[in-house]
């Protein structure tokens, strides 16, 4: 097994047991880049009571997104949008527009929303995780273990609408469909 592992950082483990079946630096510190938005959809989903809201996608996020060159969905500054498909647009397109967006509607700004994501950590037990954005842009303070990131996905996996979200392979908006994304189907290998 060991020669087709070629991630720096792996975690296999048998969910009905919890046994570790192979771990590679599973305890080492890595960058978690887009993996942070399971975070951000997990915190969003438990702050937002209905989903078929609709919010308008701020004007004051793109001029950052412009700047950090991150991805995004496509939505259009001051259109409104359904929370429901800010979520899909998180997780499959991996849109720092639809995580801004998200945070931004949830508690304002987006440095309260990582407030939250680093409260969810706690109460995890995720204790080599740390979060210091919700977009997954590279900054030193901001990484995980493949063991936190295996916590996570067995939490999140709890909830239906997340999993319903994680386990979509695309998802139609209007005219828009999100394709599933590389960082999700690695995911998906790590819980099947």
């Amino acid at each position: 097994m060991k020669k087709n592992i070629k991630s720096k950082e792996a975690l296999l483990i048998n969910l009905n047991t919890n046994q570790v079946l192979y771990a590679k630096e599973a305890e080492k510190r890595a960058y978690p880049d887009s993996l942070t938005k399971l975070m951000t959809v997990t915190v969003a989903l438990e702050n937002i009571p209905n989903l078929q809201n609709k919010v308008t996608v701020p004007n004051s996020i793109f001029d950052y997104i412009q700047q950090t060159n991150a991805s995004i969905v496509g939505f259009k500054p001051n259109e409104k949008v359904r929370v429901e498909d800010r979520l899909y647009g998180v997780m499959l397109h991996s849109g720092a527009d639809a995580s801004l967006a998200i945070a931004k509607y949830v508690v304002g700004d987006e440095k309260n929303f990582v407030h939250l994501m680093n409260e969810k950590l706690k109460e995890l037990d995720m204790n080599q995780t740390h979060f210091e954005n919700v977009e997954g842009l590279h900054h030193g303070n901001h990484y995980l273990t493949a063991y936190d990131l295996m916590k996570l996905l067995q939490y999140g996996m709890k909830n239906i609408t997340f999993k319903e979200i994680f386990s979509a392979k695309q998802y139609g908006v209007q005219k828009r469909i999100y394709v599933l994304k590389g960082f999700h189907s690695q995911a998906h290998c790590l819980i099947k």
